[in-house]
């Protein structure tokens, strides 16, 4: 049963694919409005078979995998890479000092205009996350497409919003959500203020966080890198005995995959940039303790087995290991095409509205956000 502005939302945008009016269409809605079931209603009534399901990252491509969507990362489509070997000036000053690799050096080819010919639809999900760069690269394709987001989300990093309107946007909460308090506090943020006291599941208080109510997060969020790394900290003699604390990685430890890699879980998804799992082995197998043999296993994705490192930059890209990070905390920005049950949110002082909201819109079923003093 769809809502009235999903019900409405479909028949422009199916009057839009039929008419070819413009080559985009911007579909916006809030957390809870139902985007992700309009994506799957569009694709069955355009033809599965006929549209590119793209998302800007691969955390939020295995999303829609997870629902029985096929769906693949924007760049692994429209781009062919090569990564070079590029050394930072800065480390070839000394001769004691290691060669430090730049681990961005890599080259995106766009593919011939006629490359992705065989669709009819491009539709991008976490449309928020797309900056105009990289949607004039995917308009160069001649295809129309349907970009799906939430506009009140944090925008892109170094680039311009495409979302600043929204061709249509969809207003009601869906069945399942009404009543949820996150998607009450997520709209009372919307409306520009910031309630404090108990919400039904959900909090908003000052003072920090106590070490029960870490313990019982599935994620805390945080504003800055200076903070996770604190928190990170914090958290991790929680769950970690004492003897282990002295090494960076142990058995049972959180960690956050931060590069794509060529590689699959026993489950068949690709381990992407933003990918978290629970260490369940691990071996150094070198004497500095650079990299590590490891299998990092998700309740949702499966078990990846793979070398692991801190330090990337150390190595070219012929031998390069995935870079992994402890992931008690991550930031906002990091978090932005995830979902946990449990989330708590360390609000800076600095922090902006849409951060605030894309915190909140993390968590399915209980947030608390502990405000400064």
């Amino acid at each position: 049963m769809l809502t009235l502005s999903q019900d409405t939302a479909f028949h422009r945008i199916m009057s839009w694919i039929r008419t070819g009016t413009s080559k985009i269409f911007r579909l916006g809605g809030p957390a809870g409005s139902g985007k992700s079931y309009l994506i799957r209603l569009i694709a069955e009534e355009v033809g599965m078979d006929d549209c590119l399901l793209i998302t800007p990252t691969g955390k939020a491509s295995n999303n829609l995998i997870k629902s029985g969507l096929t769906s693949h990362t924007i760049h692994s489509q429209i781009y062919t890479s090569m990564a070079a070997d590029k050394i930072e000036e800065s480390s070839l000053t000394s001769e004691e000092a290691p060669i430090i690799y730049d681990i961005n050096a890599v080259t995106y080819t766009l593919l011939p205009s006629d490359a992705l010919h065989k669709y009819k639809l491009f539709i991008i999900d976490e449309g928020s996350m797309v900056g105009e760069h990289l949607l004039a690269d995917i308009l160069s394709f001649n295809k129309p497409v349907l970009l799906v987001g939430d506009p009140h989300q944090l925008k892109p990093v170094n680039d311009e919003t495409v979302f600043n309107e929204c061709d249509f946007y969809l207003t009601d909460i869906v069945r399942q959500a009404q009543g949820s308090p996150v998607i009450w506090l997520s709209q009372q943020i919307l409306n520009g203020s910031i309630p404090t006291g108990v919400f039904g599941t959900s909090q908003v208080r000052h003072g920090a966080a106590t070490l029960d109510e870490l313990r019982f997060a599935d994620e805390v969020l945080t504003d800055t890198n200076v903070s996770r790394a604190e928190l990170n900290q914090k958290i991790r003699p929680l769950y970690i005995q004492m003897r282990n604390l002295k090494d960076p990685f142990a058995v049972g430890d959180k960690i956050i995959c931060r590069t794509n890699q060529d590689l699959k879980s026993d489950n068949g998804f690709v381990l992407t940039n933003g990918a978290q799992g629970y260490l369940t082995k691990i071996k150094n197998i070198s004497d500095d303790r650079l990299i590590y043999n490891i299998v990092m296993t998700s309740p949702e994705l499966g078990d990846f087995a793979f070398p692991g490192t801190m330090r990337p930059e150390l190595f070219p890209v012929a031998a390069r290991p995935a870079k992994i990070e402890l992931a008690y905390a991550i930031t906002v920005h990091l978090s932005q095409g995830s979902e946990w049950d449990n989330v708590i949110y360390v609000l800076s002082k600095t922090a902006t509205r849409s951060a605030l909201y894309t915190a909140v819109t993390r968590a399915r079923n209980s947030v608390l956000v502990t405000l400064p003093n």
